[in-house]
């Protein structure tokens, strides 16, 4: 029996497990407004994300007040979306313990600040890593910061991709053979793409998280596409239900 018709007889007995990539969204900027920042949680829900980002950049000119933070998070969590924190400074960290964040964001810019990575390590929160600009070298060194037991299975490196010309999705694959089995550690993609219908390429490569713009996530299109398309992905070859009566109506 050819090989391939083996194969698709045993895939059909068994039960098939889509990939399903977990859908983050960032509140960046847009936070600086109260009721702008809630919305986005609203958004993240409808979006049917699993976390949203808070950023309390650094420049205190833009800090989040701590009461607006606590509502945030109050609502992240009766929505059930995790809040994660994005911090700038080490001040910051302590701000999103107090209120007892999930899980932390460190922005591409901030691969390099070797004090921040080792003030989140002491939080033991998962963690996911942009890896943006960063060289090779530098993206070791921050997981062997962040997990010096190089066990990383609780960090998502983010590729990061700035616009669809160069988006460079093929770098997942190369950030995989080269962290992923290393580090223990899973890729994802940050996508500032206005395009998204391009982030789409990205789930052939195996991602686990697909971090996006809340605002871009509004309207819930991009998830549910995500959805389909992670429908349309299988890692063996079989056949389907259609297939199995095409083939019937070909043999009789």
């Amino acid at each position: 029996m050819p090989k391939f018709r083996e194969e698709a007889q045993k895939a059909q007995q068994q039960v098939r497990v889509m990939p399903r990539v977990e859908i983050i969204a960032n509140a960046g900027q847009y936070a600086r407004d109260k009721e702008k920042g809630l919305s986005l949680i609203y958004n993240a829900l409808m979006a049917h994300a699993g976390g949203i980002i808070f950023s309390l950049w650094g420049d205190p000119a833009q800090v989040l007040p701590e009461d607006w933070l606590i509502e945030f998070k109050k609502l992240a969590d009766t929505s059930g979306i995790d809040f994660i924190g994005e911090p700038w400074t080490i001040e910051d960290i302590k701000q999103f313990e107090r209120i007892k964040v999930k899980r932390y964001k460190v922005g591409y810019e901030d691969i390099i600040d070797l004090d921040l990575l080792d003030a989140i390590r002491v939080t033991s929160k998962p963690v996911l890593l942009s890896v943006g600009v960063a060289t090779y070298s530098e993206i070791e060194l921050a997981l062997k910061i962040l997990r010096p037991q190089d066990d990383c299975a609780t960090v998502t490196i983010l590729h990061k991709a700035f616009d669809y010309s160069g988006a460079n999705y093929c770098a997942i694959l190369d950030l995989k053979e080269e962290f992923g089995l290393k580090f223990n550690c899973q890729v994802g993609l940050e996508s500032d793409v206005a395009e998204w219908q391009c982030d789409l390429v990205a789930l052939a490569y195996g991602i686990g998280v697909i971090e996006k713009d809340g605002k871009l996530l509004s309207s819930g299109d991009f998830t549910t596409c995500v959805r389909r398309a992670e429908q349309a992905l299988d890692y063996r070859k079989f056949f389907t239900d259609s297939e199995i009566q095409l083939r019937r109506d070909r043999d009789e």
